[in-house]
């Protein structure tokens, strides 16, 4: 295992390789965690919302942009931007957006974007939303209008015909253009999304034996002039936050980096995923027929955790109160008495490599659950069998497996991937349905000895459980414990906490929370018979059982260790 409990209201329980024993300090659970140290995102300070309380009518329409960029001319061509631009504008016309303008590749130039945003402007009526979305590079240069930034640089879009040199470096649209073209839309309530980053490097220490993903940032060198792009130095120093109609949502904090990865076999990116998903009514999380500020701040920001692992973390910042409406009507899914929904089993796919006692073939063979990849298949996973480590899509280190014997080693992974299997099953099921899950002092790979503080707010429901899949898919449950004499509920209004301190071995491990709204004895009692044993399969099928015709939320989070 990799975790231990330190402290879970007293307790005085230890796990070592999935056998407790009493008494002791602590309780481990097998765990892991990974640090992002750098990502990205346009910096444009993010307004608050200010919806009406109540849309009916044109009041309630939609009318969106959406700008997608994978073919680049002059800079390094993405594989995702186009896939999030066409998923978001299906997921708009779907929910009965008035009139959706999908601009991608070379028709998204700056006079196109320009000329259809003010087009949307005089189309929609008073108060009605209007939604601008992007997804692709961003980049930084020298401001224009000197000490109009507070680090001298002014942040841009990249697009697709856009090079340093006349005339294309026409082809951007600078932070003083987007904040000029949001303020034209005063009279609207505007949602501004960019899936995008400027800078910023990812250290996490991602192993380059695994398949490493693109990002969307693009370093440039010193621009020429562009006679085209002048801004208005009475506002170039304005703010998005001095626009209190304009709600923001960037993918990553200043200096990360946005990463394209695997979602549902398509390179994605993972905000934009997640605002396709909210515009189909996923964020809707009790059942009104409307999406509020604060369901949609907490459904984008849990669903971008989940599907890219920590490696990003998305700001949104809005002023206006937390019930006003950001989305209206679309196709709402609250919490409701349904199973987890079935994933078709295409099985996972891995490459098997460094393998010098047996035929790498031959091994993939000996594992179900899987597929055979390729060094070029994406989203695959990665056995290295000389140095007996699993490395996930992104590379990182997610079972250490070695044991000294190639077939109990063979037995590791297959618990591994079964894990993994289940988790991504559970991450679908949690998109519509998440329990808050956060980690103090924050998403990072953590080493030997470092605590963490496990954190499971926004429940709805009164009843609880929580278990672990370790990193080599052994169950560790976790709460309620009879032993020690739980309550099956907790309080709602604060979290429930966790305290772990990081022990090898080292890897990927995956609390899953559930809130209830009835107690779940069959599932406690299927948990409890397979405490401490290499079982994750097992998962889905129990949740199955035991979920049907109760309402509940669902919350995932992994955590990641490695060596110092």
């Amino acid at each position: 295992m990799a975790l231990s409990v330190l402290d879970r209201d007293n307790l005085a329980k230890v796990m070592l390789n999935g056998t407790f024993f009493q008494p002791a300090a602590a309780r481990a659970t097998g765990y892991a965690v990974r640090w992002l140290v750098t990502l990205c995102a346009l910096t444009l300070p993010a307004a608050g919302w200010a919806a009406p309380a109540s849309l009916s009518g044109d009041r309630g329409a939609i009318y969106a942009l959406i700008v997608g960029v994978d073919d680049y001319q002059h800079v390094t061509k993405l594989q995702g931007a186009v896939n999030d631009a066409r998923d978001i504008a299906r997921a708009l016309t779907a929910a009965g957006a008035r009139d959706v303008r999908l601009l991608v590749d070379r028709a998204a130039d700056r006079d196109a974007i320009i000329a259809n945003w003010r087009a949307l402007i005089a189309e929609a009526p008073p108060g009605s939303t209007l939604i601008f979305t992007y997804a692709g590079h961003g980049s930084q240069s020298a401001e224009l209008v000197p000490g109009s930034e507070s680090d001298g640089l002014d942040e841009f879009l990249v697009l697709p015909g856009f090079a340093a040199s006349a005339p294309a470096v026409h082809q951007r649209l600078i932070d003083d253009d987007i904040f000029g073209l949001l303020r034209e839309a005063s009279g609207h309530n505007v949602i501004f999304v960019s899936d995008s980053c400027h800078s910023g490097t990812m250290t996490r220490g991602l192993d380059p034996r695994a398949e490493r993903p693109s990002v969307r940032a693009t370093a440039v060198g010193p621009l020429d002039p562009d006679p085209l792009i002048i801004p208005d130095p009475a506002t170039a120093k304005g703010e998005v936050a001095d626009l209190p109609n304009v709600t923001f949502f960037a993918a990553v904090a200043d200096q990360e980096e946005a990463p394209e990865v695997s979602i549902d076999g398509a390179k994605r990116g993972a905000l934009s995923w997640a605002f396709a998903r909210a515009a189909e009514g996923a964020a809707d999380a009790n059942g009104d027929g409307v999406t509020t500020a604060e369901e949609l701040e907490r459904f984008i920001r849990e669903n971008v955790r989940m599907k890219v692992r920590g490696l990003q973390h998305p700001q949104v910042t809005r002023g206006g109160p937390p019930d006003a409406v950001a989305l209206p009507a679309g196709l709402a899914q609250a919490p409701t008495a349904s199973p987890p929904a079935p994933v078709a089993d295409v099985g996972l796919p891995l490459l098997v490599i460094d393998s010098p006692e047996a035929d790498p073939a031959s091994l993939a063979a000996a594992l179900t659950g899987i597929r055979p990849a390729s060094p070029d298949t994406p989203g695959r996973f990665t056995w290295d069998v000389a140095r007996a480590e699993l490395l996930d899509d992104v590379g990182d280190v997610v079972a250490e497996v070695r044991t000294g014997d190639l077939e109990s080693e063979l037995s590791r992974i297959q618990g591994a991937l079964d894990k993994w299997a289940v988790v991504r099953r559970l991450e679908t099921e949690a998109a519509r349905r998440s329990l808050e899950i956060r980690l103090q002092p924050g998403d990072r790979r953590f080493r030997e000895g470092e605590v963490v503080t496990l954190e499971v707010g926004g429940n709805r429901f009164p009843y609880f459980t929580l278990f672990n899949l370790a990193a080599d898919g052994t169950i560790n449950v976790l709460y309620p414990v009879a032993s020690l004499n739980d309550s099956l509920t907790i309080p709602a209004g604060r979290p429930y906490t966790l305290t772990l301190k990081t022990t090898p071995p080292f890897g990927a491990d995956h609390f899953i929370a559930i809130a209830s709204e009835r107690p779940l004895p069959g599932l406690h009692t299927a948990l409890g018979e397979l405490d401490g044993r290499q079982e994750a399969a097992q998962i889905t099928v129990i949740l199955e059982q035991n979920l049907k015709n109760t309402a509940y939320q669902l919350g995932i989070h992994g955590v990641f260790s490695g060596p110092d």
